[in-house]
Order: C-alpha cells, then sequence, then structure tokens
C-alpha cells in the first residue's frame, strides 16, 4: 500500500475515535455502545501502521487476493457491532416491558386509592 493510504487509514481511526468520543461526551451514546467503535478505530490504525498484517493474516487462510481478507475482517468486526447492538436493543425491550407492567400496575392502585378517598369523604359527609 502507499503511503497516502496509510495516512487515511490514521487519519480515519482517530477521526472515528473523535466522533465516538465526542458523542460519549454528549451523552448520545453509552460506553458500552462506544466499544465496538473504538476497536473498530483502532484496527483501523493498526493496519494503516502494519499493512502487511493483512498479507500474514490471508497467509494462514491460503487467501490468495489479499485484499479479500480485509473486507472478511471488515464484516467480522461488523457482524460483531450488529450483534452488540441487538443485544442492547432487546434488553431495551424488555425493561420497558417491565416498566409498562409495574406502570400499570402502579396506576391501577392509584384508581383503588382515589376511590377509597372518595368512600371516606361520603362516609364521613354522612
Amino acid at each position: 500500500m502507499s503511503i497516502l493510504i496509510n495516512i487515511a487509514a490514521e487519519v480515519v481511526g482517530i477521526l472515528l475515535i473523535w466522533v465516538v468520543v465526542s458523542r460519549i461526551k454528549s451523552r448520545m451514546i453509552t460506553e458500552a455502545q462506544a466499544i465496538p467503535w473504538l476497536i473498530s478505530a483502532v484496527f483501523i490504525m493498526v493496519l494503516g501502521v502494519y499493512p502487511r498484517i493483512i498479507n500474514i493474516v490471508a497467509g494462514w487462510f491460503g487467501v490468495w487476493y489479499p485484499p479479500t481478507i480485509l473486507f472478511v475482517m471488515i464484516s467480522v468486526l461488523l457482524a460483531f457491532i450488529i450483534f452488540h447492538q441487538t443485544s442492547s436493543i432487546s434488553k431495551l425491550i424488555n425493561q420497558v416491558s417491565e416498566l409498562t407492567m409495574q406502570v400499570s400496575i402502579l396506576k391501577n392502585e392509584k384508581e383503588e386509592l382515589e376511590q377509597k378517598i372518595i368512600d371516606l369523604e361520603n362516609k364521613e359527609s354522612k
């Protein structure tokens, strides 16, 4: 790879880290959600510094065209990120369901208490 591609990889990695950190600071994402993206940024930066890693890994797997291994690595990394996000969404869905049930129960209890108060006031006024 040319030096320009190596520099571009470093710049992309640094920009990705900067964007993720700024999102964490503004509370748009949590630290747990940022971890896969930070791993991706470090991965990009390492490949920018050591581009021969692609050739070495391609040799281990017997891949004739080394850039193919790069696409496989990216696909695996994206699959990991998607799985992580799906897990987070599932957890949040369960929490929302639990909260919905709790709110319904509390709402029902509130209505029962209000009715008891009304009944008590009616008894006292007689």
